[in-house]
């Protein structure tokens, strides 16, 4: 390991610690939803259960893994400019810093890297929470920048159940647990190799 690796090691930590805390804080601030739903064309994400108000949040995309791939969002084109508000100044911090891995486009990654990343993305833009989503090919990590409380309606209560993240047949029981932990993104505890 380099020295610039020690130091994001040694760096990153304590990040991972406070986005889970910020994440914890948010669950007890507003309790667990009966289903979300991403709206990228306004960079929206809404929890919603026909018991209590609609949480509306405005988020940025930190990036997205897929297989053994990450990618930052500053550097895919395939992202519109609205859904990565902020991300320049998470490259910029990177470079400020000589992180090599906040300001290389692709990444080799592993289940930790994206929190790892989005740990950053959230210390440099003081994000108060975090959500992450897997898509039809890998997975997409969500940075909250403000989070709107609407008043309750049952009109608009649909969207995917939280817990359909869950419920794939093809994962074992610890894989299981693991999504379980992760609901509403709570990261693992984690060493960086």
């Amino acid at each position: 390991m380099s020295l610039c690796e020690d130091n994001f090691s040694t760096f990153v930590q304590p990040l991972l610690d406070r986005l889970r805390e910020k994440n914890r804080g948010f669950r007890q601030q507003h309790g667990t939803y009966r289903s979300w739903d991403w709206e990228p064309d306004v960079a929206i994400l809404s929890f919603l259960d026909p018991l209590k108000p609609t949480l509306e949040i405005e988020v940025s995309v930190v990036g997205t893994s897929q297989d053994d791939s990450w990618e930052w969002s500053w550097a895919n084109p395939n992202i519109d400019s609205n859904l990565k508000i902020g991300m320049d100044k998470v490259r910029d911090f990177g470079r400020a810093h000589s992180f090599q891995q906040v300001t290389t486009p692709f990444l080799d990654c592993d289940e930790e890297t994206g929190w790892t990343m989005t740990a950053v993305a959230a210390h440099v833009l003081n994000a108060p929470g975090a959500f992450h989503f897997p898509t039809g090919d890998g997975v997409c990590y969500l940075l909250f920048r403000v989070i709107h409380e609407l008043s309750h309606s049952c009109d608009n209560c649909t969207g995917a159940p939280l817990d359909s993240n869950m419920t794939d047949p093809n994962l074992d029981a610890v894989s299981l647990a693991r999504r379980a932990r992760e609901f509403m993104d709570e990261p693992e505890p984690t060493t960086l190799r």
